[in-house]
């Protein structure tokens, strides 16, 4: 993936291909649609660091019931959709098991649009919003208010991914650092 920065412009036509995307898979399935990408904040969507954390996403989900399966990149960043047969509410269960329990999964965001087009939130499921990764108070006050900046954030991502790398590689090597 290239390290090119996307103008707002391009960030935006990219969630809008997305929306459509999303639109498309449940007008021809009638079903629930899965839209996962990468939480990677600032103009740059596709460098190594995203690149790492979309493919361990991408990892993660294929253990879901899926049906149709489409991967993409835009100005917005990578992305997977795909389709389920499972109920919204079910396949948001198991989603949010992935962004709860994986290493890297509070960097994942995996949401969920029951047919017709409508978005399961975690509140749908009674579950608390998603900490911050920085801080952890609620991600949502932290954006609203502008409390860390692009570096940050994208500083605190590099760490999360660096640490889960030396942790997954130190499991294939028997533990020994190499």
């Amino acid at each position: 993936m290239g390290e090119k920065a996307a103008d707002v412009e391009n960030i935006l036509d990219g969630r809008e291909e997305r929306f459509s995307l999303q639109k498309e898979l449940q007008a021809k399935y009638c079903c629930a649609v899965v839209s996962a990408t990468v939480n990677y904040p600032g103009p740059v969507k596709n460098d190594a660091v995203s690149g790492i954390i979309f493919n361990e996403m991408v990892s993660a989900i294929r253990q879901l019931p899926l049906e149709y399966i489409t991967i993409g990149v835009n100005g917005a960043g990578a992305y997977l959709m795909a389709t389920t047969k499972v109920t919204a509410i079910e396949i948001k269960k198991q989603a949010m098991k992935i962004e709860n329990n994986h290493k890297l999964g509070r960097l994942f965001d995996i949401d969920v649009l029951a047919y017709p087009y409508r978005k399961i939130s975690r509140a749908d499921i009674d579950n608390e919003a998603r900490p911050c990764i920085i801080c952890n108070d609620d991600f949502r006050i932290c954006i609203r208010a502008g409390r860390h900046t692009v570096d940050a954030l994208r500083d605190k991502i590099c760490l999360i991914t660096e640490v889960y790398l030396l942790e997954r590689n130190r499991k294939k090597t028997g533990g020994t650092d190499q």
